[in-house]
């Protein structure tokens, strides 16, 4: 299930009380996902910095992110 899935089984929930509490629990798995989501990022990136033949630079991890140097070091501490 996607989360576009999921805000389609929202969307068609006829209650409105029950549909708000439906929202309001996504809402809440959402923010924990987040927070999964950012850790999950900021890993990702320190595996891009590799070590030894495979090691990139700070400006190298920023070009493949599309963001500055100091930006992608600061999103790999998230």
């Amino acid at each position: 299930m996607t989360i576009a899935t999921t805000l389609r089984d929202l969307e068609q929930i006829a209650e409105p009380l029950a549909r708000l509490e439906a929202i309001e629990k996504a809402g809440v798995e959402l923010e924990s996902m987040g927070a999964d989501l950012r850790r999950l990022k900021g890993q990702a990136i320190r595996d891009l910095r590799g070590d030894g033949e495979t090691r990139r630079t700070w400006a190298e991890v920023g070009d493949l992110l599309g963001v500055s140097a100091q930006r992608a070091e600061q999103l790999s501490r998230l």
